[in-house]
């Protein structure tokens, strides 16, 4: 079963996954995490929560923040940190050194993500997308829309007439291909 599934924990591509992660406030355009692997276990241990959040955490930061530009620098400074840049200019820093995964989460929630009351308020201020038909929708089935095709029970409330017309130029192709026949 190895290589069937390309990533390295394929729990973190799931939707229910990817839809538990953190928002940024809209502020935010771009972050960068630092962090280095070292071969000594000791400074490895600075670093762990910082590697941990880029293997677990960093899908579900790019699905929540399609509008965030996300980097990793492995390798080029001595310690773990967040940089955040804002859309004013303005940058800051979050210090990974001493923290643990689960606790540096809850700080970058705390610090720069969205509230879940905001999100909660700004996914019911979205309007309903009109072109959307079926079950909790204004529309049951696309035949209800005007000038689509109406549904095949409803043929019955139509006269003769509208019903040959609603069949198109395919009836009227029959009808030539007999008369060629005869010829």
């Amino acid at each position: 079963m190895h290589g069937l599934i390309p990533y390295k924990h394929p729990v973190t591509h799931t939707t229910k996954y990817l839809n538990a992660g953190i928002e940024f406030r809209d502020c935010v355009k771009c972050v960068t995490i630092h962090y280095s692997e070292y071969d000594n276990s000791e400074r490895q241990a600075e670093h762990k929560s910082m590697k941990e959040l880029v293997d677990w955490n960093f899908t579900q930061l790019q699905y929540k923040n399609p509008d965030v530009q996300l980097l990793v620098l492995k390798n080029m400074l001595p310690s773990p940190f967040l940089t955040f840049f804002l859309d004013d200019g303005e940058k800051f820093h979050i210090d990974a050194n001493g923290k643990s995964h689960i606790e540096l989460l809850r700080y970058i929630q705390k610090i720069i993500g969205k509230p879940r009351e905001l999100i909660e308020i700004e996914n019911k201020a979205v309007m309903p997308n009109q072109a959307n038909f079926g079950q909790g929708f204004a529309r049951a089935t696309l035949t209800d829309v005007q000038g689509q095709m109406p549904h095949s029970n409803r043929y019955m409330e139509f006269t003769e007439e509208a019903r040959k017309q609603l069949q198109g130029r395919h009836h009227n192709i029959n009808k030539r291909w007999g008369d060629q026949e005869d010829d």
